[in-house]
């Protein structure tokens, strides 16, 4: 399986992808973040680590994208860490198709950023933690490569 899906605490979801999905992957991944995020009771703050992520075909990338629709209303913000080339602009152009789609039925997106250094997405996503996420947060990142 290229992913793994944790809620290890509180709102924080983790997400790290590795390899390449295929479309039945995208659609497990899809299955079981909804099953996750109906279960919180806020908002969720998600970490999409994608640094060891293969470029994904378009129909996987399509199905991504309904994912991030279905789940705007259930999500505050997403940090991807990843590196930076043709696959991050790709999904930086999903987080924008889905902000459109969200704003086209006058809902309000959640944050979506693509981040390319641990830092940044740490800070960013940070902001709206509990002093314990942001524990939980720290220690995720410093097992990023």
């Amino acid at each position: 399986m290229p992913f793994i899906l944790t809620n290890p605490i509180g709102r924080l979801v983790q997400v790290h992808m590795h390899g390449l999905m295929t479309i039945d992957e995208a659609q497990q991944i899809r299955t079981s973040m909804y099953l996750l995020l109906s279960a919180l009771p806020r908002k969720a703050v998600i970490l999409t680590d994608m640094v060891e992520a293969e470029q994904f075909s378009a129909e996987v990338g399509d199905r991504m994208l309904e994912m991030l629709m279905h789940d705007n209303p259930k999500v505050e913000r997403t940090g991807f860490i990843m590196k930076k080339g043709p696959f991050s602009y790709k999904v930086e152009r999903i987080c924008l198709d889905a902000a459109r789609a969200a704003k086209a039925a006058d809902k309000v997106p959640p944050q979506r950023r693509v981040f390319f250094d641990k830092s940044s997405v740490l800070v960013w996503l940070s902001e709206t933690l509990t002093s314990v996420e942001q524990a939980q947060l720290r220690v995720t990142i410093s097992h990023i490569p």
